[in-house]
């Protein structure tokens, strides 16, 4: 597979799937060297990836022995920004402009009233699957007309169903926690029980997308709440996945357990429910993908210092300074709950060298409540996050949102670069994903 980007090199992120399944904690970084990189999925059936660049998101379905070349172009015209060749040309380029449609394609305020608002629910229920279906009806076209396949066809299918699915259920929820008749609240979890049927809550094809996905984990979690039981021992809150039938069931806990090792989280025993796991389900694309991690993992154990500040007493970021006059720090604003900010975690391991070579000291500020302490403790080691460390109090987090963010709001990830002198290179420094810190670095 080719792609072709503009500008100067660059990191690209791959999210790659898990045997034929999509995954968000699969990633592989390349390297973009004269505009151009080149990489290869193994799969045995066609399934969807993900590619994150600096341009943008593109998705991306793939099948055994498809050859697609991607281009993107220096344009703000969302037709012509992207170009495709090889397997399944014309539907990619379409789908990923259906992607970049958002407020165009999901269904509108209007459009769901009217349907909500119907005499009848089955009146109702025809007008969303009306609007479904015209979303649907170019794909169905391209197919048709012989320029998809039909494994593409019927992913992106999904996708699109799932998507609007989950969307209108949103939508429809917010609605009926702002009504007081009962009548109409009912009417309303009609709708929601057939938008769950609609985007097939046992149809196994889900596993193979992202959306697919997002509305099978949705559907079990509110399945598991209906039956007044949404936590186990074993599972913790993904207990939900556990109601699915085996064959989605195994995919689930598979992505659950991925998350856990690639992540990290602290919600369940994630060793005892891998030993669960391996003794109900047979060797499997998720088995294979943690047992290669966990002896990687052993091979290549970190030698670096992690260091956990929890003695000094900062009550301003000023403090902070203070505290590493002297030294040169690359400062990293996280929090647990940031997704963002956890994956870039990986990418400090290009860092380290240039970090040790210029005397550089990482510290992470972790704005995370005190009661998330035990999972802030949990991620800093389970990421082998060399450095300092520090979890704020209310004063230091307080001066954090006046001084970096002059009491705006407080967005992160977000890095702070600051000479051996305290001076501040720059207050909103590249990620560590971002070539243009090693850049930064060099010339400190």
């Amino acid at each position: 597979m080719e792609f072709i980007t503009p500008g100067p090199a660059q990191l690209v992120e791959v999210d790659m799937p898990i045997g034929n399944d999509f995954s968000f904690d699969n990633p592989t970084y390349y390297t973009v060297a004269n505009g151009k990189f080149n990489f290869e999925v193994y799969v045995t059936r066609a399934t969807l990836l993900q590619i994150k660049t600096s341009f943008k998101r593109i998705f991306l379905v793939v099948g055994p022995a498809d050859n697609i070349k991607i281009k993107i172009l220096q344009t703000f015209d969302k037709y012509k920004v992207l170009s495709f060749e090889g397997a399944n040309a014309d539907g990619q380029y379409w789908y990923n402009v259906y992607n970049d449609q958002p407020l165009a394609n999901r269904i509108g305020h209007t459009e769901l009233f009217a349907a909500l608002s119907a005499e009848s629910k089955d009146i109702g229920l025809e007008k969303l699957g009306k609007f479904v279906g015209r979303q649907t009806r170019p794909l169905t076209a391209l197919y048709k007309q012989g320029k998809i396949n039909r494994q593409f066809y019927t992913i992106v299918k999904n996708e699109i169903r799932a998507m609007h699915a989950i969307f209108a259920i949103e939508r429809i929820k917010n609605l009926q926690n702002k009504i007081s008749d009962r009548n109409d609240i009912q009417k309303y979890q009609v709708m929601v029980n057939a938008l769950l049927a609609f985007a097939g809550p046992n149809n196994v094809e889900n596993v193979h997308g992202m959306f697919s996905q997002s509305f099978l984990k949705d559907y079990y979690d509110t399945l598991a709440k209906s039956k007044g039981k949404e936590t186990s021992r074993e599972w913790g809150p993904y207990y939900a996945y556990t109601l699915a039938p085996d064959s989605i069931q195994m995919h689930l806990l598979g992505s659950t357990l991925v998350f856990a090792k690639m992540v990290g989280t602290s919600e369940f025993d994630s060793k005892k429910a891998y030993g669960l796991y391996k003794k109900e389900f047979p060797p499997n694309a998720y088995t294979n993908f943690l047992d290669t991690v966990n002896s990687k993992k052993q091979l290549n154990k970190p030698t670096g210092k992690i260091r956990l500040d929890t003695a000094t007493n900062y009550k301003t970021f000023a403090d902070v300074q203070r505290h590493y006059n002297g030294r040169a720090v690359y400062i990293d604003l996280w929090a647990s709950w940031c997704m963002p900010c956890r994956g870039e975690f990986p990418h400090y391991k290009s860092l380290w060298p240039i970090f040790r070579k210029k005397n550089i000291t990482p510290v992470y500020i972790s704005i995370d409540r005190p009661a998330a302490k035990k999972v802030w403790q949990t991620l800093i080691n389970f990421n082998h996050l060399e450095g300092d460390h520090i979890l704020v109090n209310k004063s230091l987090m307080k001066d954090i949102a006046a001084t970096i963010y002059k009491n705006g709001d407080v967005s992160i990830p977000r890095y702070i670069l600051i000479d051996k002198n305290g001076r501040v290179i720059s207050w909103d420094a590249p990620r560590p994903s971002d070539s243009g810190i090693l850049q930064m670095l060099a010339k400190m």
